[in-house]
């Protein structure tokens, strides 16, 4: 009887992670869309978040207030440096984009 309940629990853990990581990848790709569609960035695969992060380092006063609201957003879900975290999250995805085009374009 326990071996089925941990099994069933087991099971349900892992229907959670399957569904919150889809749901991760939904709100990024809106966040690109959000990004070059009505704030009119020119980086297609670049977040609000991250974009944000990149531009308040830049010096931009408005980038800067939207990082400090995205990040108390986030930070009432425990994510307090939210904005870093997308901007290194972009990051990582774009080089291994480049990545995977170096190696089946040059392999």
């Amino acid at each position: 009887m326990r071996l089925r309940l941990y099994r069933g629990r087991v099971k349900l853990l892992l229907v959670y992670l399957e569904v919150k990581g889809y749901l991760v990848r939904v709100g990024s790709a809106t966040s690109q869309l959000i990004n070059v569609i009505f704030l009119l960035g020119d980086r297609p695969n670049e977040s609000v978040s991250g974009r944000s992060y990149r531009m308040a380092r830049c010096g931009s006063r408005r980038w800067f207030h939207t990082e400090r609201f995205l990040n108390f957003i986030f930070g009432l879900f425990g994510d307090k440096d939210h904005c870093k975290n997308a901007y290194l999250n972009d990051v990582t995805e774009a080089r291994l984009l480049i990545k995977e085009y170096n190696e089946s374009f040059f392999s």
